[in-house]
C-alpha cells in the first residue's frame, strides 16, 4: 500500500502537474489517492450492493456493512475534501499570484457550478444515505 501510495503521487504529479508546470503544489498527490481510493471504494461498494442479492454473498452480507462501508465512503470523502480545500485555503491566503492561475480558470465559465454540484452530492447523497438506520 506505500508503494502504490508513493506510485500514485508521483504519477499524479508528472501527468496532471506537468500540464502546467509554472504551477506547483505539495498536496496534490495526496488528493489523487485520496479521489482514488474514494473511487474504488465507491466501486466495490457499487458492485457489493448488486451481488448481494445472489449467492453465497446472501448469506454474508447484512444491512449493517453496508453502514459500516458508508461511514468509510463517507470518511474518505472528507478526507479528499481536507486536502483539496486546504490547498485551496493555503493558495487562496498567502494571495500567491504564480498559483493563483490555475484556480481562475476552475472557478469562472460554469466550473464553479459544477464545483458546488459536486461538493454537494459528495457530502449531502454520502452523509444522508450512510448514517441513517443507527
Amino acid at each position: 500500500m506505500v508503494l502504490l501510495i508513493i506510485t500514485v503521487t508521483f504519477a499524479s504529479i508528472d501527468w496532471y502537474m506537468s500540464i502546467t508546470p509554472e504551477w506547483s503544489s505539495t498536496i496534490y498527490g495526496f488528493i489523487f489517492v485520496a479521489a482514488w481510493a474514494l473511487s474504488a471504494l465507491a466501486f466495490v461498494v457499487a458492485v457489493m450492493a448488486l451481488l448481494t442479492g445472489e449467492e453465497p454473498l446472501k448469506q454474508v452480507v447484512a444491512p449493517l456493512h453496508f453502514q459500516d462501508l458508508g461511514k468509510l465512503l463517507l470518511a474518505l470523502v472528507m478526507l479528499w475534501a481536507y486536502f483539496a480545500f486546504s490547498q485551496f485555503l493555503i493558495i487562496w491566503s498567502g494571495n500567491l499570484p504564480e498559483e493563483i492561475h490555475w484556480y481562475l480558470p476552475r472557478l469562472h465559465d460554469g466550473w464553479g457550478a459544477i464545483v458546488l454540484t459536486v461538493v454537494t452530492l459528495h457530502f449531502g447523497l454520502r452523509s444522508s444515505s450512510c448514517c441513517h438506520g443507527r
